[in-house]
């Protein structure tokens, strides 16, 4: 008994320390052996372009904006199959060590219905953070169902509306000194115009 206690402990004892022996310590990075260098899309088309390709990224932050445009494509049951382009906006608008990053983002789309689309909004900062500029300017040609006067109910008829949107609304803040707070005033225009109802027409 004493003997079959004795192999069961030193097989015990064996498969707990067999995995921590049979492991080794990892290779040391080689690298000599990284020949590629990392590029993206955008560092191809300047290498096409003929212009300067960066191969390390800059870590300090410089002042002015940054604009990154993509297409957009869509199809919408309101508006149809849609073309168009958007933009973001990023960046210091002043000494990034005292002025807080501006954003904003713009738009403009056209669909097969001859809808048009057009948008821009604003966060900008001024340097050292003086002043703030917040906007939310619109045009839209587009359409948009109307179910009359209350809540939309099953047993309500759908009228389509086409309309066209006219948006300005743009605030000014000025900062107070010695104070986190800002102050200022806005101007906020909004107009619904060349409103067709066909079903309330007829």
């Amino acid at each position: 008994v004493r003997t079959v206690r004795m192999l069961a402990s030193a097989t015990l004892i064996a498969c707990t320390i067999a995995p921590t022996v049979a492991r080794s310590a990892p290779a040391p990075f080689d690298s000599s052996l990284t020949t590629a260098v990392p590029r993206d899309i955008m560092d191809v088309v300047r290498e096409i372009l003929g212009r300067k390709v960066q191969s390390e990224a800059v870590i300090t932050p410089k002042p002015g904006l940054s604009l990154t445009f993509l297409p957009s494509i869509g199809y919408n049951p309101a508006y149809g199959a849609f073309i168009g382009v958007s933009v973001a906006i990023g960046g210091c608008l002043g000494d990034p060590a005292t002025t807080t990053p501006s954003s904003g983002s713009a738009g403009a789309s056209y669909s097969t219905t001859g809808q048009t689309s057009i948008q821009l909004r604003t966060d900008f900062f001024l340097p050292d953070n003086g002043w703030d500029l917040k906007g939310d300017w619109r045009y839209l040609d587009t359409s948009q169902p109307t179910y009359g006067l209350g809540p939309a109910e099953s047993d309500q008829s759908e009228y389509p509306m086409d309309f066209l949107l006219l948006r300005f609304y743009e605030t000014v803040y000025r900062h107070v000194p010695d104070t986190p707070y800002f102050v200022g005033l806005g101007y906020h225009y909004s107009e619904n115009t060349n409103i067709a109802d066909e079903r309330a027409t007829a």
